[in-house]
């Protein structure tokens, strides 16, 4: 007679799904993010123009999408890098570190105010591109799933490259 643990092959599953889900939206993130960030560090740190990317998700069913068209700037890029996860990133040009965590910030309180789950954002305040586009979207896509595993919903999460 074979014994088998369902149990403990439903939970193996279950971490495989979620290791999955994880790979093919972090290759969304730098996928989406590549192309736009190897400019941007080109031609903002040519200029000695800060700039800030954000990083965000909420629960599927809070229209997150239409609140980033709603307050960002007219020259903030908008990207939507995965629309079935309610995930997207804006970068913030000539922005200083300051004013993009302060506008993080705004955008929290927005979205708690309106009752927004599962809210993970990470803020990249770029000054120079010394770390390269790797360097910066890998640990950007890192500490985003990083602040999921701590379970830090509900707060801007700061990364510098300077």
């Amino acid at each position: 007679m074979v014994i088998t643990d369902h149990k403990k092959g439903e939970a193996r599953d279950a971490n495989v799904a979620e290791a999955v889900r994880r790979i093919v939206l972090g290759k969304r993130m730098y996928d989406k993010l590549e192309s736009l960030m190897k400019s941007a560090l080109l031609l903002q740190c040519k200029r000695k123009e800060p700039f800030v990317v954000i990083l965000i998700s909420a629960a599927e069913g809070y229209a997150l999408k239409s609140l980033l068209v709603e307050q960002k700037r007219a020259l903030d890029i908008l990207v939507e890098v995965d629309a079935a996860a309610n995930c997207y990133a804006l970068m913030c040009l000539d922005t200083k570190v300051e004013g993009g965590f302060q506008f993080a910030q705004r955008l929290l309180r927005f979205m708690k105010t309106g009752f927004a789950e599962e809210i993970y954002m990470v803020v990249a305040d770029v000054r120079s591109k010394h770390h390269g586009t790797s360097a910066v979207l890998g640990t950007l896509i890192e500490t985003y799933f990083d602040a999921i595993d701590a379970k830090r919903e509900g707060e801007a999460i700061l990364r510098s490259f300077t």
